[in-house]
């Protein structure tokens, strides 16, 4: 798969379904989204007929897509360290889990309810970007959580990666309003708009050119 997104460039994390990727694509141009990221849960589908799916419909509607499975279980995630082709997704819940995630276990995105000084470092220093899932800010506790845990993300220099995880269409999200959105956690608009477009590293890492950090296959 030819990476092609550059800083210009925006992706959304949506759901993939065979019955409406087509619509998402199509709304992803309308929202002035530059390409989409497709996931799906561990075990919906077997992995390397997904990614080749996802690549076959990047050819296909000549638009960008790349595909990202989500793991709940560190059993099972801690296979995939040295996956090529796709993203690692882990979602956990509570302090407890949180803090049993491992350099080892070569995740790329967090998705957590918690996050602490010691695991705002711990992602930064292991280039694991916090995950926001857009749709799911739906109570007042989510939004007081939200607004402690980008404090730590800005100030121990995360990575954040903002996305709708829209299971339709009708689910996305404007761009821009998500990053305006952000700009309400004393973000600025330039930090916010990165939440959306800050993907490279994470493409490379799970490119065949990647060996380990610092070396690359020429």
């Amino acid at each position: 798969m030819v990476i092609k997104l550059n800083m210009k460039q925006i992706c959304d994390l949506v759901f993939f379904n065979e019955n409406d990727y087509i619509k998402k694509i199509e709304f992803a141009k309308e929202l002035g989204f530059n390409g989409l990221i497709f996931c799906i849960r561990f075990g919906e589908k077997e992995i390397k007929e997904y990614c080749s799916l996802i690549e076959k419909i990047e050819n296909e509607q000549n638009f960008f897509c790349y595909p990202a499975i989500i793991f709940n279980d560190f059993r099972v995630v801690r296979k995939f360290l040295n996956a090529k082709g796709f993203l690692v997704i882990f979602e956990c819940k509570g302090k407890r889990a949180v803090e049993k995630i491992s350099k080892k276990f070569g995740i790329d995105i967090v998705l957590t309810d918690f996050l602490s000084v010691g695991t705002a470092k711990f992602f930064r220093d292991n280039e694991i970007f916090y995950g926001l899932n857009i749709n799911s800010l739906i109570s007042l506790q989510n939004l007081k959580d939200l607004f402690f845990h980008l404090k730590l993300v800005k100030k121990f220099k995360v990575n954040l990666a903002a996305f709708s995880f829209a299971n339709s269409y009708k689910e996305m999200r404007d761009w821009y309003c998500i990053a305006n959105f952000l700009t309400l956690f004393d973000l600025e608009i330039k930090e916010a708009k990165l939440a959306l477009c800050n993907y490279e590293k994470l493409f490379f890492r799970r490119s065949e050119k990647f060996i380990a950090r610092g070396i690359e296959l020429v």
